[in-house]
């Protein structure tokens, strides 16, 4: 018996079961950190309504502050803007991450929506 082959396949197999692993990794890594740059932006976004911002205070931080693709995201209010003292602020972000590892697609689909809420009363 040929070690050297026998080693090679070896390789061969465990090599492609580690990439799969590692591919899958980062699909839960880039999900998770798009999960936290949508934390932030909505704690950003609420303190730019409670402030009085304006529709147009909010677009210009997303185009200028926000690291999400901007056409994935859907953000929608559920008050007016300028909010009203002693309203709540509701905003709803949603936003699609693009899954690129063959196991996690075929858990997850080729994209995977994050959907958050966030809630604040105004003083």
């Amino acid at each position: 018996m040929n070690q050297k082959g026998q080693a090679t396949v070896e390789l061969a197999l465990t090599l492609t079961i580690l990439m799969v692993i590692f591919i899958s990794l980062i699909d839960v890594g880039l999900i998770y950190y798009n999960k936290l740059l949508m934390n932030h932006m909505g704690q950003e976004v609420i303190a730019i309504v409670r402030k009085e911002g304006s529709e147009t205070d909010v677009q210009n931080y997303l185009d200028t502050q926000s690291q999400l693709d901007l056409n994935k995201l859907i953000i929608s209010y559920s008050t007016s803007i300028p909010a009203v003292e002693d309203t709540l602020i509701s905003v709803d972000i949603s936003y699609e991450v693009p899954v690129i590892g063959p196991v996690t697609s075929a858990v997850l689909g080729t994209s995977f929506t994050i959907t958050e809420t966030y809630v604040t009363k105004v003083e």
